[in-house]
């Protein structure tokens, strides 16, 4: 839990990092660090849970609505951005996130997974084992009775 909120940490870090700063110039470039960090932990060192609060705190709203930032952003960074924002998608039960995942496992990579994602899917195969077994001694009454 404590990994979860270093994560929370980060991306609340971010986030105020780039509102705060007053100077468009600075703030576009500590943007692009932010990016070129989130990236390269990500894509380099498959450090997924610290790309992850990086993203995060990018992608919170307050940062989003700085349009004149992000209208200045080299195309680099706005590429490198979207790559990130595909990888970490909700969508498909975060597809493309486990297909990296998996990547890491056939080439025998060292990876860090993003913890949230790993806790969340702990929870899921812990219910759906609950509701296997609840059915099979529902079966096994129903077969031999009481």
């Amino acid at each position: 839990m404590e990994l979860l909120a270093r994560s929370d940490k980060i991306s609340y870090w971010i986030a105020t990092e780039l509102v705060s700063e007053q100077n468009l110039e600075k703030r576009r470039n500590l943007l692009s660090r932010f990016i070129s960090v989130a990236h390269y932990l990500c894509f380099d060192l498959k450090n997924f849970h610290t790309s992850q609060g990086i993203i995060s705190g990018i992608m919170n709203p307050a940062v989003m609505r700085l349009f004149v930032t992000w209208a200045g952003l080299p195309d680099k960074y706005n590429m490198a951005f979207e790559e990130l924002k595909q990888l970490f998608k909700p969508q498909g039960n975060r597809a493309q996130y486990r297909q990296a995942i998996i990547e890491c496992l056939n080439e025998d990579e060292s990876y860090f997974p993003f913890i949230g994602i790993l806790l969340s899917d702990i929870v899921m195969i812990e219910e759906r084992n609950k509701i296997i077994s609840e059915r099979k001694w529902k079966a096994i009454r129903l077969t031999f009775g009481k």
